[in-house]
């Protein structure tokens, strides 16, 4: 017996046996549902991660650019130019 099994029989212990069964055969169909559920969160959590991984290793030797700075050429000149010099 698991431990939800024990708790939900505790909780129930003074009800009706028919709606004591009920309620615990809904409320174990409830819990195996939420746990798929976060299962599920969980495994595409940890998918998703690894695939951001693999894609940022094969766009790095693509990009020879690697900071914002010089990505956006926002490099700081000693000598402002004006606009008569090219």
């Amino acid at each position: 017996m698991s431990n939800f099994d024990r708790v939900l029989q505790l909780i129930f212990k003074d009800s009706d046996n028919d709606k004591k069964l009920m309620i615990i055969f809904n409320l174990r169909y409830i819990y195996k549902i939420f746990r798929l559920l976060l299962m599920a969160v969980a495994i595409t959590y940890f998918i998703a991660g690894f695939w951001f991984l693999v894609c940022m290793e094969l766009i790095r030797p693509h990009n020879p650019i690697d900071n914002f700075i010089d990505f956006y050429d926002l490099s700081y000149d000693e000598s402002p130019k004006t606009s008569f010099e090219k």
